[in-house]
């Protein structure tokens, strides 16, 4: 379930920025697939209509323009098993991972005022992907802080 709600998500962003691009000799196995996940998404959407079931998505605080990835980071999220949809949400819905006190508050002023964006997370131990929104917000990068 758990891996369908990822693939869902991974779509869904697609959907909403229609800008997602992915890198087709790095791109996950997963996107093979989209057209069942399409499939399985509308009966999940019919269910949810013909039922009580609903849920609430966090509403994004800024664009993201094209969705950018290094094949490092791309490498260090697969072999952990994660996917990068679930740190892009996280990252647009204002979540900003692991910054300190004083980064949080340049990303809430960055936010208002057009400025870059960045999130830092925690992928295992020491490894962290850092994700950048350029002030322009033309694009967000997925990198690996050595990339920098």
């Amino acid at each position: 379930m758990k891996l369908l709600a990822q693939m869902v998500l991974a779509w869904a962003i697609g959907c909403m920025t229609g800008e997602v691009i992915i890198n087709a000799t790095r791109a996950h196995p997963v996107f093979a697939i989209m057209p069942a996940v399409v499939a399985v998404l509308g009966i999940l959407m019919h269910l949810l209509q013909s039922s009580k079931i609903s849920f609430k998505m966090k509403e994004r605080k800024f664009s993201l323009g094209h969705v950018v990835a290094t094949p490092g980071s791309l490498d260090l999220l697969h072999e952990h098993g994660l996917y990068a949809a679930s740190f892009i949400d996280r990252h647009a819905t204002g979540d900003w991972g692991d910054l300190p006190p004083e980064d949080v508050r340049e990303n809430e002023y960055a936010v208002d005022y057009d400025e870059r964006v960045l999130s830092s997370y925690v992928v295992s131990g020491d490894r962290k992907i850092w994700i950048i929104t350029e002030a322009d917000r033309s694009a967000t990068t997925i990198l690996l802080p050595e990339e920098y």
